[in-house]
Parts: structure tokens; sequence; C-alpha cells
């Protein structure tokens, strides 16, 4: 069974908390950690997606799994591979160590 859900709003989360470079949270129910020593950005702000230098994207909306608190970002301008890869632009899925604000 799949933890995914979508938020159209910021949920609840704590900051990571790291020991020996990994995350040891153990958030009470209902809250997710976020792994990003910015807080999460608006729904609307344009960020940069360092992960794969896929370059910048407006945040959509947020998205959950297995108790993480990412970004749902559609790139402005993806990189070739990326396009042919997934069959065109479809929205991405950013955790918070992947992404930079501008």
């Amino acid at each position: 069974m799949s933890s995914y859900k979508e938020y159209a709003e910021v949920p609840a989360y704590e900051q990571a908390v790291y020991e020996n470079g990994m995350p040891v949270n153990q958030p009470a129910e209902g809250v997710l950690v976020w792994a990003s020593k910015e807080p999460p950005p608006a729904i609307g702000s344009v960020v940069r997606v360092s992960m794969n230098n896929l370059g910048n994207g407006e945040v959509l909306g947020y998205f959950s799994e297995e108790k993480y608190l990412g970004l749902l970002v559609k790139l402005s301008d993806p990189p070739e591979w990326h396009r042919k890869q997934n069959n065109g632009n479809p929205v991405g899925h950013i955790f918070g160590p992947e992404w930079k604000p501008l």
C-alpha cells in the first residue's frame, strides 16, 4: 500500500534531524519530515531544481511519501534528455535536498 499523498497547502512538518548523515526523526502521527534547511516554498514560487541540473521550476503543490514532505514542481525548460525520458514535461517530485531558493 502506497503512502503517497498530495497537498494544496503545506502540511504539518518538522525539520529533519541528522545523525551520521541520516535523518533520525520519528515524527508524530500526521507530521511529515522536511529535509531542507529552507522552509518549504510557497505555491507559485520559482525554485532551482539542483537534482540532475534540471533548472528552474514553479512550485505547484506538495506531496508526501513514506513520512517525507516534498515539492510538486513544473520545470520551466527541462533538458531534452529529461523530456524524452519522461514523455514531455510532467510535474516533478522533488525532496528537500534537491532544490534551492532563487
